[in-house]
Order: structure tokens, then C-alpha cells, then sequence
């Protein structure tokens, strides 16, 4: 790049600055002159126009138009006055203008930079009497301004000249000259030569500036001597540093070759920078796959691949190596890799500060071996566990696993909603069947049981033969109330299921369809685990278990019985019938018994109108088991409400109908 002495660019910013004076002088002249020379012409032709009106008004009355003639050679006399001219009210006109006009028309021209125009009305006893119109020319009035601007820019010239030689002759003396010597001087010391002495004595600026430049430079030649000084420090201490560093790094190598897991290092462009031996080991065996710093991570997973050393789960090996990439540049846990037959890799990787990756493999074939036979062993005792499970109440098979419930010998009282039932004639059935039939009609009967039982939340005590022992209130309870309410819906759903079992066996060739026996009893029984330590059984004994299989005993085929202490809790809910007090074995003393309706009969039945007889048709062939049952009992319902709300003869006359 070019450069400019400090002289040259101030004569040339000088040069422009004196331009742009004279320009902004000249300007001012002629916008000055020109504007006062405007205003002066306006204000003649103003004066012109208003001595017209009045000494014209006398001759124009009078028609005189020689004076009016002399008058208007008069103001033509007057070089800006190029055109003077009078029209009368009759239409005469008189005019004057300039010889070299040409051909301008000056009746039409207008007010404009060329022309200044005025008019007048001459008026004698407030009439108008004629018009008088002047025009003046500008163009004298621009040679005027002309000549005045040339003289002035004349003068400014002459006196900015004088100026500029003055300040040109000072600069180069107090600060072109003295500037080029320190400019000398500064060029010798920054090539290097800091004896080069600064003369400059100049009590000035530049002065005080060349007075800055030698302290400048004694503080270089200081700075330069302790950089050297430091410079040989530094030079001792990084070979001492170096040498500890070769000796950290080979520690470092060292460890990690001791190391029994694989360590390799990438730096941030996936180049290998580091590993050790079992690195190799573990990844590539006796192979002889060629790995060595410099190659980077995907070469190396490729040449992994084409040996087949790398299992890629007969998948795509492209799709493969994408993944394994993507888990490389931004890792997030640990990851297992199968590599050949039996042989896992446990891969860490971690990114660093700089970008590289530390990769840390580890042999885990050993404990991927014991978790495969745990996971086979864990499923061998789910298998087990869900097979014995059969063998127990879900509620107890649930508590022991879940650790609510211990295993061992340990009984508690509570109070206890008791169920029995079991199959009227079973014994004749079975003798008649043969036992393959016996089994399955059996499971079936069972089997359907036991799914409402443990709908309504019930725990299934055991199996005897056809009979079912059921209780409610352990280990789960919702409450005494809400316990006989449960079992006492259970045995109603009961009831119900067997009906349509009975049809479905009919059906199957039974001719005598099996109907079941059900005795329930609310009552305080010791419940818990009872037996041996080596066999026990989770079972309920007491004096309310012996009353409800009782209650069974003496149950009609198909009928459901409670004792008092049951029916007070579901009597709100569901309809019973007593059957008054009976004399059960083992118990001294009687025990008052309900019948619980199987039937949905409505809370409120409507009220019958015995002001006409009624009559009743129905088909009973055409009833099933379950609608004859229910029929049954909507009429007893009936009946007992004829026989409580009628009078005597009436409600045996409702009995007998």
C-alpha cells in the first residue's frame, strides 16, 4: 500500500479547504447581491408604477397622448425598463419599448426569471380610465451580480493564498520536519538498532512525544533482556517438564498394560491413539487382524466384521456399523457385544473434555453365562410357583409372595363369614358314572365355583370330594357387614350358575341333574397355618365352622340357609325367609334359621285391586329351570303379602288360589 507523507496530505486537505471556501464565499455573494439587486428592481418598478397613476391620470383624461408619449419615452430611458406601455379605455394604446427586443411580444410576458412585470390602473374620480405595464429585464441585473462575484472571489483568492503559503511554511517547520526525524529514528529501532539515539529537544508536543519514544525504548531493551533471561528458564524447564512427562506416560502405559481389561483412547477425529494388549485380546482373539495407532474407529470395526469376529445377529452389517457409530460418537451407557460363539463384551466409553473417547472393554462372558442359567432357573420357578399357586387361595398364595403373610405355625381369632356346600346325591351319581365321566363333570361344577368364589373376593379353603369350604374376612376383609353381604351375593350367583350347569348336563345325557346344599354362618374362628413344619395347611377351625357345615347338612337340595348372625347383616339388602329354629348335631342348642331368596324379586311389588277377581295364565313347559325358580318365588312373595295385608277369609282364599 502507498503512502503519503504528512506534508503532501496536509497541502492536499488544505488545498480542498480553501476550495470549499471560495466556493461557499461566492456562493454567499451571489445569493446575497442577487437577492438585494431583486429586491431593489422590484422596489423601482413599485415607485415606477405609482408616480405613473398619478401623472398620467391628467393626460389620459384629457386624451393628450403626446405627453403620455413623452412620459412612457421617458421611463424607457432607464436601461432595465425594456418595455413601457398605456391602454386606454377605449381600447387606444401607446407603447415603448426597447429597439432590440426581439421579437419578444411584452404585452403577454409574464412574471418569471427573465422578466420582473407590473401593471397599474390609472383611476380619475374613481373611474378607470386606462392600465399602464412596465417590464423590467434581469439580465443587467445578472451582469451586475457577475461582476461583483469575480471581484469578490478575486479578493478571497488573494487573501486564502496568502494563507495557505503561510501555513505551509509553518508546518513544514514546527511538524513536517520534526516528525520525518522521529519517523527516522523509530524506523532504525523497530529494525532493531536501540542505540539509535532521538535528537528532538522541542518543548512541544512532539517534543514531549520523542521524549516518550526514548523511555519507550529504554523499556524495550529492559523487556527484550529479561525475555531472553525467561526465554533460557523456560528452555531448562520444559526439557525437565518433558522428561517427567515421558516418564508419567510411560507409567501410564505401564498401568494400563497391567490392566486386565481392554483400554483404547480416540481423539476427537476417531483416530486411535492409544491401547494395550488385552484391548486386542478381547476384541480380535488369535486373530491376526492388524490394529495399530492411526487407524480410525470404523476401519477398525470393519476389519472386526470381514473376519466375522464381530456377531451381527445375521443382520444388515452396514446398518450395523451405523448404529455402533452412532453409539461411539455420542455414547450413553454401557453396551453388550456379542463376539463369536459364548464370547460378550462389555463396551464403556466415555467422551473427553477435547472431544477424543476413552473405551474401556471388559470380559463379561462369565456372568452373561450365569444370568442366561438364572434367567432359565427364574423361569423354571415361575413355572413352579404358578403351578403351585393352584394349590392355594389366590388371596394366600398372594400374601405369602408379596411377604404379608409368614409361613408358620401361627393362628389368630376373628370373625368370620363361613361357607359350606356340597352336592345333593353325589355318591348314587357317582356310582352310576364311569370315573372319566365323574372326573370332568366334577372339575366342571368345581371349576365354575371357584371362578365366583373368587369374584366376590372369597378365600377357597379347601376341596372335599364335591363339597366346598369358602370363608370371608381373611386375609382380606372389607369389613363384617360387607363380608356376609359378599358371601351371601357368592352363594346367590351360586345358585344361579347351577341351574344353567343343569341344563347343559341334561343336555349331556345326566338324567338326574346335580343340585347342590348351602350353609352359611357368621361367627369368631381361628384362622392360620396348621400342621407340621415340613406340611401345613391354611385352614379356619372353631365352633363357626362346625354351625355352617350343619347349617349344609340340613339345607334342602337347591336351598340356601343362614344363621341369625348372617341374615342380621344382609337382611337389608337380601330378601330371607325364616324357617324358624332347628336342632342341629353337635350344637346344644337350636339354631334359628333363614332361607335366602334366590329369586330377583322387586322391592316394592304393586298392590293388588281385590274389588275383581283376577286370574293368572301361564305356560309352565315353556319355563326354563332358572324362570320356574324365580316364578316360584315371586309368587310366595305374593301370597305372604295377600295373607299379612288381607282378613282371615280372604287370605286363605288368596292361599288356596
Amino acid at each position: 500500500m502507498q503512502t503519503q507523507s504528512i506534508s503532501t496530505r496536509f497541502n492536499l486537505t488544505l488545498a480542498i479547504i480553501v476550495a470549499l471556501i471560495m466556493l461557499f464565499f461566492a456562493g454567499a455573494a451571489i445569493h446575497f447581491t442577487g437577492q438585494r439587486n431583486s429586491e431593489a428592481l422590484d422596489e423601482k418598478l413599485d415607485n415606477y408604477i405609482n408616480i405613473s397613476r398619478v401623472g398620467l391620470e391628467a393626460p389620459m383624461w384629457n386624451f393628450d397622448f403626446p405627453i403620455v408619449e413623452g412620459y412612457l419615452d421617458s421611463l424607457v430611458l432607464d436601461k432595465s425598463i425594456v418595455f413601457a406601455g398605456v391602454t386606454s379605455t377605449d381600447g387606444s394604446e401607446i407603447v415603448r419599448e426597447m429597439s432590440d427586443s426581439q421579437g419578444i411580444d411584452f404585452r403577454t410576458v409574464s412574471e418569471g426569471p427573465d422578466f420582473s412585470v407590473r401593471e397599474g390602473t390609472i383611476i380619475h374620480d374613481g373611474n378607470e380610465i386606462g392600465i399602464i405595464r412596465l417590464v423590467a429585464s434581469r439580465e443587467a441585473l445578472r451582469r451586475e451580480i457577475l461582476t461583483n462575484t469575480v471581484a469578490i472571489g478575486i479578493v478571497t483568492l488573494l487573501v486564502l493564498s496568502t494563507i495557505t503559503l503561510a501555513s505551509v511554511l509553518i508546518s513544514r517547520r514546527y511538524i513536517v520536519k520534526p516528525l520525518a526525524d522521529l519517523q527516522k529514528s523509530a524506523s532504525a529501532i523497530g529494525a532493531g538498532n536501540l542505540e539509535t539515539p532521538i535528537k528532538l529537544t522541542a518543548k512541544d508536543e512532539i517534543g514531549q512525544l520523542a521524549g516518550s519514544f526514548s523511555v519507550m525504548r529504554e523499556s524495550i531493551r529492559q523487556l527484550i533482556e529479561e525475555l531472553r533471561n525467561a526465554n533460557e528458564t523456560l528452555e531448562a524447564r520444559v526439557v525437565e517438564r518433558t522428561s517427567e512427562v515421558t516418564a508419567a506416560r510411560q507409567k501410564l502405559v505401564d498401568a494400563i498394560g497391567s490392566t486386565s481389561e481392554g483400554f483404547a483412547f480416540f481423539n476427537a477425529d476417531d483416530t486411535l491413539i492409544l491401547h494395550n494388549d488385552q484391548y486386542l485380546r478381547l476384541l480380535y482373539g488369535d486373530s491376526n487382524v492388524d490394529v495399530a495407532p492411526g487407524m480410525s474407529f470404523e476401519e477398525i470395526l470393519r476389519l472386526g466384521i470381514r473376519d466375522e469376529l464381530i456377531d451381527v445377529e445375521a443382520g444388515d452389517p452396514e446398518e450395523f456399523i451405523q448404529k455402533r457409530l452412532e453409539l461411539h460418537r455420542n455414547p450413553v451407557s454401557s453396551i453388550l457385544q456379542k463376539r463369536g460363539k459364548g464370547k460378550w463384551i462389555q463396551i464403556s466409553e466415555t467422551k473427553t473434555s477435547d472431544g477424543g473417547t476413552v473405551a474401556v472393554f471388559s470380559d463379561v462372558s462369565e456372568l452373561k453365562l450365569r444370568e442366561t442359567e438364572l434367567t432359565e432357573k427364574t423361569v423354571m420357578l415361575e413355572n413352579l410357583s404358578n403351578q403351585l399357586a393352584k394349590y392355594l387361595s389366590p388371596q394366600i398364595y398372594a400374601s405369602i409372595f408379596e411377604g404379608t403373610n409368614e409361613v408358620k405355625l401361627a393362628a389368630n381369632r376373628k370373625k368370620l363369614t363361613v361357607f359350606f356346600s356340597d352336592i345333593e346325591g353325589f355318591t348314587e351319581t357317582a356310582e352310576r358314572m364311569e370315573s372319566e365321566e365323574l372326573t370332568s363333570l366334577l372339575n366342571n361344577y368345581l371349576t365354575e365355583m371357584s371362578k365366583i368364589a373368587i369374584d366376590h373376593g372369597a378365600t377357597i379353603d379347601k376341596y372335599v370330594g364335591d363339597a366346598i369350604v369358602i370363608f370371608f374376612g381373611d386375609p382380606d376383609s372389607n369389613g363384617i357387614k360387607e363380608d356376609a353381604l359378599a358371601c351371601a351375593k357368592m352363594a346367590i350367583a351360586m345358585s344361579e350358575r347351577m341351574t344353567e350347569l343343569q341344563d347343559q348336563w341334561r343336555k349331556a345325557g345326566i338324567l338326574e341333574p346335580l343340585k347342590c346344599r348351602i350353609g352359611i354362618h357368621t361367627d369368631y374362628c381361628t384362622v392360620g397355618n396348621f400342621g407340621s413344619e415340613s406340611r401345613m395347611d391354611y385352614t379356619i377351625i372353631g365352633r363357626g365352622v362346625n354351625t355352617a357345615a350343619r347349617l349344609e347338612s340340613a339345607a334342602e337340595p337347591g336351598q340356601i340357609l343362614v344363621s341369625y348372625a348372617t341374615h342380621a347383616h344382609i337382611s337389608d339388602e337380601i330378601p330371607c325367609e325364616s324357617r324358624g329354629k332347628i336342632e342341629v348335631k353337635g350344637i346344644p342348642y337350636p339354631i334359628e334359621v333363614f332361607e335366602v331368596s334366590t329369586s330377583q324379586v322387586p322391592a316394592q311389588r304393586p298392590a293388588l285391586d281385590k274389588s275383581s277377581p283376577k286370574k293368572l295364565t301361564l305356560d309352565v313347559d315353556a319355563l326354563t329351570d332358572t324362570e320356574r325358580k324365580k316364578f316360584v318365588g315371586l309368587v310366595e312373595a305374593l301370597l305372604s303379602d295377600l295373607s299379612k295385608d288381607g282378613e282371615g277369609g280372604e287370605g286363605d282364599a288368596a292361599r288356596k288360589s
